[in-house]
């Protein structure tokens, strides 16, 4: 049996992926490399399953697979349910009230067992958005749920609830939540959409920090943890890493959490850096 080394625990987009949104063979390879040397690999990803899958297509060896940062963690290929962490539907008039100040509604998510589809509003979108939306609907596995309210939602719960807007409009949501101990709440870019910001909001323990010590602690398996990411709501793995890689693409605050700089994901920067991290690992 193969000696576990320890930990890669990595975002997808603009992390491993190029221009396509899908992992690239040169990489998809690496990581099976490091995986045949006794590395964990630990993908963690804002996306859905089924859009998560798609990029992933290449990876054929077993892995564990975050959620929408963190709200399911998975171990492939069989798909076995290793942690979940839900969303209260107390959340919902909340956010309808915060929103109400915005040009811009949210969506909930179903979650994967449903088909990753969301349940939304059009009528509370702008045409800008509700075209991004449209896009979006492409990548779910099932057709998404137009409602005229979510008074349905009373007894269920949810991964993933997100806010589309502008940066100032998400920013006000963002300020409004920060504080509230009842849910995480992170404000990014949108990775398939320009000018577009997203706030993430999930469980207080659905992040991905807490998603990385979770499944070290599930498995019983510690080592050393190298961490790569591009965006703020990889901040929080990054911070239980040994050694952080921050992808030359990642906001400027996110530079200063650097140990390694990783060339863009365009590149392949991410082998790079990782050949880098091993060898501070194992000079």
């Amino acid at each position: 049996m193969t000696e576990h080394c320890g930990w890669l625990a990595l975002d997808i987009d603009g992390t491993l992926t190029n221009q396509t949104h899908i992992v690239p063979k040169e990489v998809a390879c690496y990581l099976k490399e490091l995986h045949a040397k006794g590395w964990k690999v630990f993908i963690i990803t804002g996306r859905t399953l089924s859009f998560a899958s798609l990029a992933l297509n290449l990876l054929d060896f077993p892995f564990y697979l975050a959620v929408q940062n963190g709200a399911d963690v998975l171990y492939t290929p069989n798909r076995e349910l290793v942690i979940r962490h839900y969303l209260s539907p107390n959340i919902i008039p909340i956010l309808e009230a915060l929103c109400s100040k915005c040009a811009e509604d949210f969506l909930v998510y179903a979650g994967w067992e449903k088909g990753d589809f969301c349940y939304y509003r059009p009528h509370l979108f702008s045409q800008k958005i509700q075209t991004h939306v449209d896009m979006m609907k492409q990548l779910s596995l099932e057709p998404w749920q137009a409602v005229k309210s979510f008074s349905f939602a009373d007894h269920l719960r949810f991964p993933l609830i997100k806010c589309l807007g502008t940066k100032k409009e998400m920013s006000l949501v963002y300020d409004s939540l920060k504080n509230d101990k009842h849910v995480s709440i992170t404000l990014i870019r949108d990775p398939l959409a320009e000018g577009v910001y997203l706030n993430l909001i999930t469980h207080p323990e659905a992040t991905k920090g807490n998603a990385l010590k979770n499944v070290i602690q599930q498995t019983g398996k510690a080592g050393k943890v190298i961490a790569a990411g591009d965006d703020l709501n990889d901040t929080s793995m990054l911070e239980r890493a040994d050694v952080k890689i921050v992808m030359h693409s990642a906001p400027l605050e996110m530079h200063d959490l650097a140990d390694i700089i990783a060339k863009p994901s365009y590149q392949y920067g991410i082998i790079e850096a990782l050949q880098k991290a091993l060898s501070e690992l194992h000079p």
